[in-house]
């Protein structure tokens, strides 16, 4: 994801990295022309935090 030019009008992708980083997350970002854009979001789940129908 380096090689993305965030100096553009918008603020989707770097503030996508940016929250991600702030969960202790993982974005990644692959493009290739003629083929299509691949988006990965990883950010990991607090088991206490998660509300549970069956409680």
């Amino acid at each position: 994801m380096d090689n993305i030019n965030f100096n553009t009008s918008g603020f989707g992708l770097a503030s996508m990295k940016n929250r991600a980083s702030a969960l202790s997350g993982e974005f990644i970002l692959d493009s290739f022309p003629g083929k299509g854009t691949s988006l990965i979001l990883n950010v990991p789940l607090d088991n206490s935090k998660i509300a549970y129908e069956n409680d």
